[in-house]
């Protein structure tokens, strides 16, 4: 277990300089990471473990993998992160029981040596806290995440002693890695018989497919929000980040918390709690009641609080990590299954890709099967693959991990490839782009000298 969490704490160590070359990308998904729904998502030790802490340090961890992880098909990229994330509360959890500590000066130096927070090689905090604000965090919230890498190191550095990798270790490893297969490609693409599907759906396939899936096109219940409160940018606007302008903000934020406690308990109404308590005001909707991420959302948390509400009820407060709020349901809108004429055409271009992708299936099956029979009549596969009137085979040489260009990265084609013979041909694999057969030619052994 020891060598295990050795290795996967080195290579997070790797991960976590490309986060200092690649912060701007925060901004992409930091904000919405932050708040949802509470409640426990599993246990570490015997400790329960926020989902909420799950979904930031989910967050934490895709933007340190860069912008290239949005390239990743989700089957890909879902799984990954879920481990990744669990990986990292479980050696968190470590480093707390054996009570490692982190300095608030090393998180500082840490932050200091970010490309995007200098200039001319020199840390500019006003660059450091205009990217806070553009994510919409806290130096808090930061620096913890901050703090919890730096842990997570630090319990590699205590076992790296204990652990002993021989060259000859090192080497097979290498040649794993790094070696290479040569072989031949035929892609089926679904867009080369795109053509055919169109032509063949009828208006009663379409009807069909309605009748047959309600549920697939029901649209979720919806609702219409009004929401007022006061936020940790707002109060800080304007103000240099400090330890004491946090604690007055903290302070405001807690103070305010209070006062629309005391607000909602004597059931004061909204707008005159908006009005004496000069909350900013803004409204949201409508917007699928489960859906905490959609475009012009609020914070996963109001959504949360309102979407068991009657229309023109009031939430409780809502204190999140950025701000503290009340909210007013000012419609509901049931669940319903659209008539056909308003999702016609999201049927039609559904058919037309799920027929496609089984034409290109069918193809590659058929393909296949040819090459197999007149391969059992004696004919060379080189020989075959010139007259079969498939697709023309692409070259391709690859390593046992990465991407296979232009498939990208699928990691069972990759294994399917190195698991036959050489001369020999895979089963029909899927791809995002399509179905492939692959044909394995020639084993490179890794190279030392590189």
């Amino acid at each position: 277990m020891a060598k295990a969490n050795k290795w996967v704490v080195l290579r997070n160590r790797a991960i976590w300089i490309l986060i200092l070359l690649l912060v701007p990308s925060f901004v992409l998904f930091f904000h919405s990471s932050q708040l949802g729904p509470s409640g426990g998502a599993g246990k570490i030790f015997g400790q329960s473990v926020l989902s909420e802490t799950v979904r930031t340090r989910r967050a934490w961890t895709h933007n340190k993998l860069g912008p290239d992880a949005s390239q990743l098909p989700s089957e890909i990229l879902e799984p990954f992160l879920d481990q990744q994330v669990w990986r990292d509360l479980i050696l968190l959890a470590e480093a707390k029981r054996q009570r490692l500590r982190v300095t608030d000066e090393e998180v500082a130096e840490l932050i200091q040596k970010v490309d995007a927070f200098q200039k001319d090689g020199r840390f500019q905090p006003d660059y450091y806290r205009n990217y806070l604000r553009a994510v919409g965090t806290t130096p808090q919230t930061f620096e913890g995440l901050v703090r919890e890498d730096l842990l997570i190191n630090r319990l590699g550095n205590s076992v790296k002693g204990a652990v002993t990798v021989t060259d000859a270790d090192v080497k097979a490893a290498y040649d794993t890695a790094y070696e290479q297969l040569r072989g031949s490609l035929i892609v089926f693409d679904p867009a080369f018989y795109m053509a055919e599907a169109i032509a063949a759906l009828t208006e009663e396939a379409i009807q069909a497919e309605y009748d047959a899936n309600p549920e697939a096109l029901r649209v979720p219940a919806q609702v219409t929000c009004e929401y007022a409160g006061k936020t940790r940018e707002e109060l800080g606007a304007g103000q240099s980040v400090t330890e004491e302008t946090a604690a007055t903000v903290r302070k405001t934020l807690t103070t305010l918390a209070l006062d629309l406690e005391e607000d909602v308990k004597t059931k004061r109404p909204f707008e005159e709690i908006v009005t004496a308590r000069a909350l900013t005001r803004h409204t949201a909707g409508p917007l699928a009641v489960d859906d905490p991420w959609a475009p012009g959302a609020p914070e996963p948390a109001l959504l949360e609080a309102v979407k068991t509400l009657a229309e023109g009820e009031m939430s409780g407060v809502v204190e999140t990590d950025l701000g503290v709020y009340i909210a007013r349901v000012t419609q509901k809108i049931p669940p319903r299954v659209p008539p056909l004429e308003e999702v016609r055409d999201a049927i039609r271009e559904r058919l037309i890709t799920v027929r496609s992708r089984e034409a290109a299936k069918r193809a590659a099956e058929e393909f296949l099967a040819t090459l197999k029979e007149r391969r059992a009549a004696g004919l060379r596969v080189e020989e075959i693959l010139l007259t079969a009137g498939g697709p023309v085979p692409t070259p391709v040489t690859f390593t046992r991990k990465g991407p296979i260009d232009p498939l990208g990265e699928v990691a069972a084609i990759n294994e399917a490839a190195f698991t036959i013979s050489l001369g020999e041909l895979t089963n029909v694999l899927e791809a995002p782009t399509g179905f492939v057969i692959l044909r394995a030619e020639e084993r490179l052994p890794a190279d030392p000298a590189k």
